[in-house]
């Protein structure tokens, strides 16, 4: 592979993408707020209970926590050489228009 390391951050509140990265052997780095544009009533409508700790109002500004992530290549290699990683890889979809693989 032509890397050292993959990055990419994630809002706090996205719960299932967290899980999935971190079943894929993400490793979390220090979380950090980000302005955001909350277009929901998420810090007052009881809805968002469940999220709401992780969006904040700083004067007229919002954010959002987020968290960067990181797989080294080593960390990938772990995860997909060994096969632990083979049930997060898309599956092969079935041939199409009649043709079959050998």
């Amino acid at each position: 592979m032509g890397f050292e390391a993959m990055y990419l951050d994630v809002g706090a509140f996205n719960v299932r993408a967290l899980r999935l990265y971190e079943k894929m052997n993400f490793e979390h780095l220090p979380p950090f707020w980000r302005r955001s544009i909350i277009d929901a009533p998420v810090l007052g409508d009881r809805r968002y209970a469940s999220v709401r700790r992780f969006f904040r109002k700083r004067g007229l500004v919002s954010e959002a926590l987020y968290y960067d992530m990181i797989l080294t290549k080593e960390r990938y290699y772990e995860t997909f050489e060994t096969g632990e990683g083979a049930s997060l890889m898309p599956r092969r979809s079935a041939p199409r228009c009649g043709i079959k693989e050998k």
